[in-house]
């Protein structure tokens, strides 16, 4: 059995009656007034510690997402919003921003709770610690904190309407096969490093002098003959690449890659996408060579190579162009053009 008895003050008298009690069976715990109404205000600071330190988290998590978007002007931050401008749907983005938000509330509200056991352990005169109710309240205001600052900037977020409803397969003839037709865009299955080569001409292929064709080329025919241009300027962007990186094995372009990749019809529609096609190719043409290559199995063989690094600027011009229809802004702009910039224009690109 155990006795609480509490004395004016803690002084050794006051240990000596512990032991006496102890003698006859009794254990005692003896404290001062001032211990007791010392206790309630340890698991208030105990407390306090805990949810600061989850709304700390949750504040920075808000002040870093407004830095990235401003609310009033509707500005987002550059990989939810191309995101978005790709159809992804409004409850992934904002699950993904309240997720970031509570993860970070719960690992700010576990930060106090360990602040909170380990000063008292480590201080020169060690108390009780904390009891698990205020442990629970101050990790629960913790959480609380984070969902409200999270779902305010979710809303904010997934505010804005859906784009491209379309993607590049709603536009080509599925099952056709033609490298006659003047719907036809021709592309490299595997290679090209950080580049992906798609044109409106089959590459020259020559094995021991004979023209052949490549086993790594293909193609694919569009609906309609106009479409052509925009489409080879549209798979040619930096946003496409883009895409590429976060939805392929970054290796081979398979169909799906390019079938799935979101297309507004007004970017395939649009004369300026077009022109910039046109001006893409012909640069392309202009920035190739031959590349010589002698196998054991097939000998000699020529494949024209394009240095696709030098028609950047062209590209960029693309993904400007491409911009208003998909709703990306400046900073969204920005990110796209410049995304892997150090790889895609390094000499072994």
């Amino acid at each position: 059995m155990v006795v609480a008895w509490m004395v004016p003050n803690a002084n050794p008298a006051s240990a000596d009656l512990g032991a006496y009690f102890l003698g006859l069976g009794v254990a005692v715990r003896v404290t001062s007034a001032e211990q007791q109404v010392d206790a309630p205000q340890r698991q208030m600071r105990f407390f306090t510690l805990t949810a600061r330190g989850g709304g700390v988290a949750s504040r920075w998590w808000w002040a870093r997402k407004r830095h990235e978007r401003d609310a009033h002007s509707g500005h987002r931050q550059p990989g939810s919003g191309i995101r978005r401008a790709l159809g992804a749907k409004r409850g992934v983005i904002r699950g993904q921003f309240l997720i970031e938000a509570v993860t970070l509330s719960l690992l700010g509200g576990l930060a106090g709770i360990a602040i909170g056991v380990a000063v008292p352990s480590a201080s020169a005169c060690p108390r009780a610690g904390p009891s698990p109710s205020a442990m629970a309240l101050g990790f629960q205001v913790a959480s609380t904190v984070g969902v409200f600052f999270g779902a305010y900037v979710a809303s904010a977020a997934g505010a804005r309407a859906d784009f491209a409803e379309t993607t590049m397969g709603d536009f080509i003839e599925a099952g056709r096969s033609s490298r006659s037709s003047s719907s036809t865009v021709f592309y490299r299955t595997t290679g090209g490093l950080y580049w992906k080569v798609f044109t409106d001409f089959a590459p020259r292929f020559t094995v021991n002098g004979a023209t052949g064709r490549s086993s790594r080329e293909t193609t694919f025919v569009l609906r309609l003959s106009k479409h052509r241009r925009p489409a080879l300027a549209t798979l040619s962007s930096n946003l496409f690449w883009w895409w590429y990186t976060v939805t392929s094995n970054l290796r081979d372009l398979n169909p799906i890659d390019w079938q799935l990749f979101p297309v507004p019809r007004t970017a395939l529609d649009d004369t300026r996408m077009a022109s910039l096609g046109a001006r893409y190719i012909a640069d392309l043409k202009r920035n190739s060579e031959m590349l010589v290559r002698h196998q054991k199995s097939t000998g000699r063989t020529e494949t024209q190579s394009f240095e696709i690094a030098k028609s950047k600027p062209i590209i960029d011009e693309i993904d400007a162009a491409l911009a208003p229809h998909y709703g990306l802004d400046d900073e969204e702009l920005d990110f796209i053009i410049n995304y892997d910039i150090k790889w895609r224009m390094s000499s072994q690109a």
